[in-house]
């Protein structure tokens, strides 16, 4: 049987819309850092002991992100990796920030909006754990656009983040 490497698809997302980042940032406590998780960019206003954390979640996770979306999907998206992650050290100023924006779904952990390149959600008080599961699905859905372009049906959508979220741990992807 020959393997064939997987074909490229998709659209690419955007480094993060200046307007939907700006948006959130203004809910972050002063001062917020600028760094980078994996290809992403990364801004926050977490403490640097759990920043710490986050960075070295970031080099298990989202670097690996692509082997993980080709070994699942049989495809590779066919733009870099682009996007911001806006991470909040509190749970109320994310639910601030998601009231704020009025069309973002309430009582959710995090979301993502793949045509602004954007991906949002608190960290400070959430367990290692649950924080590889909801980031790994966040940025899926930012790799989907890549891979099958934008809109997606729902429930296509939920599932593939969930195909990556559900295999994150803080150590990295799950076989």
């Amino acid at each position: 049987e020959v393997v064939r490497p997987p074909l490229p698809a998709g659209r690419a997302v955007p480094d993060g819309e200046p307007a939907a980042v700006a948006r959130l940032e203004r809910f972050l406590a002063p001062p917020a850092s600028r760094r980078s998780c994996g290809p992403y960019r990364l801004v926050s206003d977490l403490p640097s002991p759990r920043f710490a954390a986050i960075e070295a979640l970031c080099d298990r996770l989202a670097v690996r992100l692509e082997e993980e979306v080709a070994a699942r999907f049989g495809v590779v998206p066919a733009h870099p990796p682009r996007g911001t992650i806006v991470l909040f050290a509190s749970r109320r100023r994310y639910r601030e920030a998601v009231a704020a924006a009025g069309d973002l779904p309430q009582g959710y952990a995090a979301w993502s909006d793949a045509g602004a390149g954007v991906v949002a959600l608190a960290a400070g008080d959430v367990a290692d754990d649950e924080l590889a599961a909801t980031l790994a699905h966040e940025l899926a859905h930012l790799a989907e656009r890549r891979l099958f372009g934008f809109p997606r049906p729902r429930w296509l959508a939920e599932g593939l983040a969930d195909a990556i979220g559900d295999s994150a741990t803080p150590d990295g992807f799950r076989q």
